[in-house]
């Protein structure tokens, strides 16, 4: 009898077999990608000031994507750990904040830098609007800045995110009538004047929200 021989030698199914392990291998090992957390809304402060040696707010709130109401929010009773920056993006190489303190609730982390400061602080979630995160608010201190940081050359933004990771708050916007940065992030140090008969001093409307 004669054998018939396939076109595939030893060697070369051998060979097969060791270029494929890896492949299955690399497929197994690969991580499945985890969900991002879903976005609540915008952080939004109708009243900041921006100064050359300080930073104040008096409170900031969440302004929901989706209005919910109390309890109907999916993340009410939620803990959610707010992060503000505050940083220098001036032309001074050799610009430093100097002394920092926070007067508030707020902790100075220790992410911070001479040339930015990071606050947190964490805050229960009770739905949207003012009042709804009870975020207090801040009084930043930032006395010896040096050199004199110029007009436009500190911004202030923030995000929160909840404990478990399920939620998140996106960023800052300046709601304070008149600014002009209103409706975007904070920019300063700057001067405020307020409207008269609702018209800012450059014929803006003066642009005070409502919520």
């Amino acid at each position: 009898m004669t054998d018939v021989k396939s076109g595939l030698s030893r060697r070369t199914l051998v060979k097969g077999a060791v270029w494929s392990v890896p492949i299955v291998a690399a497929a197994v090992a690969a991580p499945m990608a985890s969900a991002s957390p879903a976005v609540v809304g915008e952080f939004h402060e109708s009243s900041i000031g921006i100064f050359e040696q300080s930073t104040v707010m008096s409170g900031i709130f969440v302004k929901c994507a989706t209005p919910y109401v109390g309890a109907q929010a999916p993340w009410y009773g939620k803990e959610f750990t707010a992060t503000i920056t505050v940083s220098y993006v001036g032309s001074h190489s050799d610009f430093a904040f100097g002394q920092v303190t926070e007067s508030g609730y707020w902790t100075v982390d220790k992410a911070s830098t001479p040339t930015k400061i990071v606050l947190t602080a964490k805050a229960t979630s009770y739905g949207c609007g003012q009042g709804a995160f009870r975020f207090q608010a801040i009084n930043l201190s930032y006395s010896g800045a040096t050199p004199t940081p110029e007009a436009g050359s500190i911004i202030v933004d923030g995000h929160a995110e909840s404990t478990d990771g399920t939620f998140r708050v996106a960023r800052l916007i300046d709601d304070t009538p008149c600014s002009p940065t209103f409706g975007s992030t904070p920019i300063g140090p700057r001067r405020i004047v307020g409207a008269v008969d609702g018209i800012c001093p450059d014929g803006r409307p003066s642009g005070l929200p409502t919520y």
